[in-house]
């Protein structure tokens, strides 16, 4: 077997073609070392300090799209990782849907990537490693990885993302690529939620979730967009869980 996965993450660009491969190629994550994804080499990674600091001068609009161009490559990633690392902690009935639900995400995160990049050039600007260091924590949790990156870091997205709007200083062809992004993610949000209620078995999902935040020690500082986590399937007992989570 073709062990695809570890030649995907070691890439320093995925082509839609990999991402066509990936999708028919079977997934060997029998492997005692998987590594997390890494950056190309013209990524300069500096502190979210020194991130605020080296971008002073550059407008506003053109700091928010190159943070979600980063943002994209990001998920992009986590996703396909998620995918290789955790196939087999997945009961073999659900193995196939877990496939096609996860490599349709890290494609559609690949295509707003890349719809991103056409409006700036990834790289030109400095971008902090947050994201993956999270991605680092939750490399031993199947359930850890579900909730930060699509419970925590796509719902934060789908919370927040048209906020965004405001601060792309009436940049049509921006907008429209935003729009175009946060409504895909909501889609991804909800996948995230239906595997990771699916997984936690008979245990609560929202217990699970908080005892993770407070393992992981991730906070909220932003405010839960109720209607927008209903629409996509979270429950009352679960707006009250994120409510209650700081």
């Amino acid at each position: 077997m073709i062990n695809f996965g570890k030649v995907l993450l070691r890439k320093s660009q995925i082509t839609l073609e990999d991402m066509r491969q990936f999708m028919s190629l079977p997934i060997d994550s029998n492997n005692d070392y998987i590594p997390i994804y890494s950056y190309d080499e013209n990524i300069k990674i500096v502190t979210t300090y020194d991130l605020e600091q080296s971008t002073k001068h550059i407008p506003i609009k053109d700091q928010v799209i190159h943070s979600i161009a980063h943002i994209e490559y990001n998920a992009m990633k986590s996703y396909i990782d998620t995918l290789i690392r955790f196939i087999n902690q997945v009961p073999v009935q659900f193995q196939k849907e877990f496939k096609e639900d996860l490599g349709q995400i890290a494609f559609e995160e690949f295509c707003h990537f890349e719809l991103v990049n056409q409006l700036c050039k990834y790289g030109s600007q400095p971008v902090h490693n947050n994201l993956q260091k999270r991605m680092m924590l939750t490399m031993n949790s199947l359930l850890g990885r579900l909730a930060v990156l699509s419970i925590v870091n796509e719902g934060r997205g789908m919370d927040t993302g048209l906020n965004l709007i405001q601060k792309l200083e009436g940049d049509k062809n921006y907008e429209k690529v935003i729009k175009k992004i946060v409504q895909e993610e909501s889609n991804h949000v909800k996948i995230g939620l239906k595997w990771f209620e699916l997984l936690c078995s008979d245990q609560s999902p929202q217990e699970n979730f908080l005892k993770l935040m407070n393992d992981y020690k991730i906070s909220r500082n932003w405010k839960i967009n109720i209607q927008k986590r209903k629409q996509v399937g979270f429950s009352d007992e679960w707006i009250k869980c994120l409510q209650n989570w700081n």
